[in-house]
C-alpha cells in the first residue's frame, strides 16, 4: 500500500513539473524579434498580356507577442513601405496546436507585404520555428522558415501581377540592431 502511494506521490508530482514547464516554454518567444529575408520567383503579367519572370526579394521584421488571456501568439510584422518608413502590421494568431517546446509549426497563415520602390504581395504559408534553449523556457535562438508559401496576389514595381512561390527564412535579432523604432 505504501509503494503505491509513493508511486502515485511521485507521478502527479512529475505530472505538475511538466504541466508548468509547458506554460514557462508557452510564452518563452514573447518578446522575441526575427529578420525575415523573403524571396520570390515567379511570373509577372503585364499589359496585353506579357507574361515574364519575375523575382522579388524583401527584408521584414517579426515581433511575437504572447497574448496570455488567450494562450497565442500575436504576431506583427513590420516592413519598409518607403524608403525608411517602416510601418507594422498585426497578423493572424499564431496558435500553439502542432508543437513541442523546440518546435512551432504554423499553419494556414496569410501575410502581405510591402516594399518601399511600390511591389506587394501576399503569400500564403505553412511555417516553423525551431528554437534552442540556454535554461528552460530561455531562448538562445530561434530559426523562421517556411515549409511551403504561394503568393496569390501582388504587384510588381512597375504595376504588372505577380504570381508565383516564395521562401522565408529568418532568425532571432537583438532589437537593438532593428532599422526603425518600435
Amino acid at each position: 500500500m505504501r509503494m503505491k502511494v509513493w508511486f502515485l506521490g511521485a507521478f502527479l508530482a512529475m505530472a505538475l513539473f511538466l504541466a508548468g514547464g509547458s506554460s514557462v516554454s508557452a510564452q518563452a518567444l514573447d518578446g522575441q524579434w526575427f529578420k525575415l529575408k523573403i524571396s520570390v520567383k515567379g511570373y509577372s503579367v503585364g499589359f496585353g498580356e506579357v507574361i515574364s519572370k519575375a523575382r522579388l526579394k524583401a527584408t521584414a521584421y517579426l515581433l511575437m507577442t504572447w497574448n496570455s488571456g488567450m494562450g497565442y501568439y500575436d504576431p506583427i510584422v513590420f516592413c519598409e513601405t518607403s524608403p525608411g518608413v517602416w510601418s507594422d502590421q498585426l497578423r493572424d494568431p499564431i496558435y500553439r496546436n502542432f508543437c513541442t517546446e523546440e518546435y512551432i509549426f504554423i499553419s494556414d497563415h496569410s501575410w502581405e507585404i510591402y516594399m518601399p520602390d511600390g511591389a506587394s504581395f501576399i503569400y500564403y504559408f505553412t511555417g516553423m520555428i525551431k528554437s534552442k534553449f540556454a535554461a528552460p523556457g530561455v531562448v538562445r535562438n530561434a530559426m523562421f522558415s517556411t515549409l511551403g508559401a504561394d503568393v496569390y496576389s501582388g504587384t510588381t514595381a512597375e504595376g504588372d501581377d505577380l504570381y508565383g512561390g516564395a521562401t522565408v527564412k529568418g532568425k532571432t535579432i537583438d532589437p537593438g540592431k532593428l532599422p526603425f523604432t518600435p
